[in-house]
């Protein structure tokens, strides 16, 4: 069912989209900054048509400062692809709000639910998140973004270096969720969804090694812990290395580093990749996006490579 509210946004999207205020053929890929509107951000954006309700089935404390929310979503004709964002339209909220997935294609199309993982902040949306959502509450839900990870049968298949810092785990964990359902799991045949189920005819090209480099400021913002321990234990061609930046005291086994990502990790993660044939997803604080964008082009991986968006 389409809202007062729904239908609000979507006029106010179609007045903000003349905006343009940046190009569409970008692929650089962020946190979105609280100080611009979300629909101004990103309104040069493509989005996909349907907007289509979804209800609240699940809300968990991922960490301190952070609620993971499960949405049960109605239209089966809404999709999206992995490392894309949704607007969501809250009842009684003005503001809409921008979050990334963090879950795969593929558990919305076998179960019709997608996750968003939502940093404490005092932006409408994400305040809301914090303080009122609970199971059972309806909202709207569109998705888009011009920057996602979608192989196709006849695409060379790129290795992936993923560099996340703090809540920008979010659409690059939906990217590796999407790559271990591409995969094989050790010592287990893989099986093939039906070929009806959305997605299933990419499900034998999977890249041939993928690095995460995942960075946060204390350890319990590392959030997903216990899946990214289980994708590199399962799956031989995932490997994850952590960093905490202001916390020098660990709580659990993660081989964790104790500074920020560098330029020798960059360097040492093309051990494992094909410097030549991988492509680089960022999405972190502007910052660090520019400081890895800078390390990258200097270790001599090409502009087309390194993938991110800036809505400012």
């Amino acid at each position: 069912m389409i809202t007062n509210h729904c239908l609000k946004y979507i006029s106010n999207f179609s007045r903000v989209s003349f905006l343009r205020i940046a190009s569409k053929a970008s692929t650089r890929f962020c946190v979105r900054r609280m100080s611009l509107d979300h629909l101004q951000r990103t309104a040069s954006n493509t989005r996909h048509n349907v907007v289509s309700g979804a209800t609240v089935v699940k809300v968990k404390d991922e960490s301190s400062t952070v609620k993971k929310l499960t949405l049960k979503v109605h239209d089966k004709r809404f999709f999206f692809k992995a490392g894309q964002w949704v607007d969501m339209m809250i009842p009684k909220v003005e503001k809409v709000g921008g979050f990334s997935m963090c879950s795969s294609p593929r558990k919305l199309a076998q179960d019709g639910l997608l996750d968003l993982a939502v940093k404490k902040s005092n932006h409408p949306p994400a305040h809301w998140v914090h303080t009122q959502c609970r199971e059972g509450i309806e909202v709207n839900i569109r998705s888009g973004g011009d920057t996602f990870y979608d192989p196709k049968p006849d695409d060379p298949q790129p290795d992936l270096l993923l560099l996340a810092g703090g809540i920008g785990i979010n659409p690059l964990y939906s990217i590796l969720c999407h790559v271990t359902d591409l995969l094989p799991k050790k010592e287990e045949n893989f099986v093939i969804l039906d070929k009806n189920t959305a997605g299933a005819d990419n499900f034998d090209h999977a890249p041939n090694k993928v690095c995460l480099l995942y960075s946060a400021s204390v350890e319990d913002e590392l959030i997903f812990q216990r899946e990214l321990s289980e994708a590199v234990e399962q799956y031989p061609c995932v490997d994850c290395q952590y960093f905490l930046t202001r916390e020098t005291t660990q709580k659990t086994s993660l081989p964790v580093k104790n500074r920020r990502i560098n330029h020798q990790d960059i360097q040492d993660s093309f051990r494992r990749l094909r410097k030549e044939k991988t492509m680089v997803y960022i999405c972190g604080p502007s910052p660090m996006i520019e400081t890895m964008e800078t390390i990258l082009l200097g270790a001599g991986i090409g502009q087309q490579q390194i993938l991110f968006e800036k809505w400012w």
